[in-house]
């Protein structure tokens, strides 16, 4: 199989075979338990603030973002911030996550609106962006201005923190007073993970909304927080960047790409264009990773 032919316009984890192996200990482990055994969210959030400690953005939000859930992958955090702000129109930056713009287009949501400098943020907006950002996989992309903006106007910000293993660091994260939501998952962490809904929702205070209901009454997937723990145990938050950073950048050279702060992309030229994104031929490596 040729190298081009493996590569993807859709971003999917690398297949890790260390973790491979350590969420099959964690199933054999979970055989021996009955489904009413449950890690409280005490413990979840335990291992999840060591493993964020290693990002220098952490200290930034540790003392103020100390209400955690649990959270099905970052999908079920985001359908709970919608529901909470359905009465306001959305924000987006151009090539973010389509899924936002798909479930907006319900009837019983406001709309969704593309942000720009001829459409800026406005009062009864909400807002949602991923960081790393998704259009490109870079930490970079000067949202300060914008999150400044919100707090000024009283927008309500969720921040998308799923591919946050495919990165070195996020070294700030300031104006966050509009910050309602900080949102984590695994499902970019190995292949295979993206299935079990494995995520925590960091917020200021407790929010009686969906999530907040169903992790106060207890449901929750603890097949999916047994694994997550027994991964993060085991490895850093960002070990897919660790494990294959070298061999991303081997791989942009050969093909003539750019290495992205996310460690599954790569970012090309007009002979790419097949892979354009928003503007942005974004070409995803995983399958060359592991091959």
């Amino acid at each position: 199989m040729s190298i081009i032919s493996m590569l993807d316009k859709n971003a999917h984890p690398i297949e890790i075979s260390e973790v491979s192996k350590v969420v099959s200990n964690a199933l054999d482990k979970a055989k021996n338990l009955s489904l009413s055994n449950e890690i409280s969210i005490d413990e979840y959030y335990k291992v999840w603030s060591e493993r964020l400690s290693e990002f220098d953005f952490y200290s930034d939000i540790k003392e103020t973002f100390k209400v955690p859930t649990f959270i099905n992958g970052a999908i079920h955090a985001f359908e709970s911030f919608f529901l909470r702000h359905s009465n306001k129109r959305l924000r987006v930056l151009d090539g973010d996550f389509m899924y936002h713009e798909i479930i907006w287009r319900l009837p019983a949501l406001g709309g969704a609106e593309k942000l720009n400098e001829n459409n800026p943020i406005k009062t009864g907006d909400c807002f949602i962006v991923s960081l790393p950002f998704s259009k490109n996989g870079n930490v970079n992309i000067n949202i300060s201005q914008i999150l400044e903006d919100c707090t000024k106007l009283n927008v309500p910000v969720l921040i998308d923190m799923a591919y946050l293993p495919l990165v070195e660091n996020i070294s700030n994260l300031t104006n966050q007073d509009c910050v309602e939501d900080i949102v984590f998952s695994l499902s970019k962490f190995s292949k295979g993970l993206e299935r079990v809904r494995i995520g925590l929702r960091l917020q200021k205070k407790f929010v009686d909304d969906p999530v907040g209901a169903a992790n106060f009454i207890g449901m929750r997937n603890n097949l999916g927080v047994l694994i997550g723990n027994e991964v993060l145990q085991k490895f850093p938050l960002n070990y897919p960047h660790i494990a294959f950073k070298d061999k991303q950048h081997e791989v942009c050279k050969k093909l003539g790409l750019t290495p992205s702060d996310c460690v599954i992309f790569g970012l090309g030229g007009d002979e790419y264009s097949a892979f354009e994104r928003s503007g942005v031929n974004r070409v995803c490596l995983s399958k060359v990773l592991n091959s």
